[in-house]
């Protein structure tokens, strides 16, 4: 018990060395289980680090921390001293074309898989670039965006759909117009929802063309992303 004036206040002070080495934990407070072994000892900790900066500033960064399957620790959330928080798994995805996808041709009885072959960064590892398939590694709400760029599409003839599907839904589509302006040099289809996935759902991106015979090109510079938000 600490006396702050005539009150008293319960606390628990963990006390570091003094060691004024920038960025280096100061105190924590781990949860073990007494039965595991190893790195699978440690389920979680809540670990304070000085400040980089320590010598001029006395903030420090307070890190959270729990055990991966097959006993890996990792940093899961970070407090920063600025009061702004890092989740460095948390899922987010930003994948592009490789290069442009060409001649997607007439309507028939399946839709054309959107190839999203290079990615620009997967924080959780969750876009398979093989089969251009996001997929959701927990159930909760997901903000999900595509941006297609279409050239090419000047038949009278052809309207154009572009139909974002989960393992058990349609979530999203968009329909081109019945008519295409034959002197536009490219059309841009784009969407933003926010959405509830189920953990395991897939999230893909496929177009479809209703008549005519154009052969439609999808630009390289298109794009699909998605972030876990909550």
């Amino acid at each position: 018990a600490s006396a702050t004036g005539s009150a008293k206040t319960a606390m628990l002070n963990l006390m570091g060395d003094g060691n004024d080495t920038d960025a280096s934990r100061v105190a924590s407070v781990f949860f073990n289980d007494q039965s595991a072994t190893g790195a699978g000892k440690s389920l979680a900790g809540i670990e304070a680090y000085r400040a980089s900066n320590h010598a001029t500033d006395p903030g420090g960064d307070l890190v959270f921390s729990t055990n991966l399957s097959g006993g890996s620790y990792v940093e899961k959330m970070r407090i920063h001293s600025e009061g702004f928080v890092t989740k460095p798994l948390q899922p987010a995805f930003l994948v592009k074309l490789d290069g442009d996808q060409n001649n997607i041709t007439a309507g028939g009885a399946s839709n054309t898989l959107v190839q999203f072959d290079d990615e620009v960064f997967d924080a959780n590892s969750d876009f398979d670039t093989s089969n251009s398939r996001f997929t959701a590694p927990v159930t909760g709400k997901y903000l999900l965006t595509y941006m297609l760029r279409v050239h090419n599409l000047d038949e009278a003839s052809t309207s154009w759909s572009v139909i974002m599907a989960t393992s058990n839904r349609n979530i999203s589509a968009y329909y081109g117009p019945s008519a295409f302006d034959s002197d536009a040099n490219y059309w841009t289809f784009t969407y933003t929802m926010v959405h509830d996935m189920d953990a395991n759902d897939l999230a893909t991106v496929t177009v479809y063309q209703d008549g005519g015979t154009a052969q439609a090109d999808i630009s390289q510079y298109s794009y699909f992303s998605g972030q876990l938000i909550s």
